[in-house]
């Protein structure tokens, strides 16, 4: 966890934000019974998925803003990832 700098909990809600998107799914490492793989869906890019990763994780921090601002900010986070993804679906 200390490449990304996130904690194992933070991880792993993470990945489940992303196989429940259907970005990535889990699968059994095939030598290390206690390790898990994560491996990319739909042919989506490392860029994609780091994209994916930093908005879940900016989405986990709205947790400390009130409704109102929540929406505001979600609001924002769409449009980004929106035209985010449109480029590098251009480039």
């Amino acid at each position: 966890m200390d490449r990304v700098q996130m904690g194992l909990g933070a991880t792993t809600a993470l990945i489940a934000r992303l196989v429940k998107r259907g970005f990535v799914k889990r699968a059994s490492h095939s030598t290390a019974r206690r390790s898990v793989m994560v491996q990319s869906l739909k042919g989506e890019s490392t860029d994609t998925l780091r994209l994916a990763a930093v908005l879940g994780l900016l989405s986990a921090c709205l947790n400390g803003f009130d409704p109102a601002e929540r929406k505001v900010i979600s609001a924002f986070l769409r449009e980004v990832g929106r035209d985010v993804m449109g480029t590098l679906k251009e480039g």
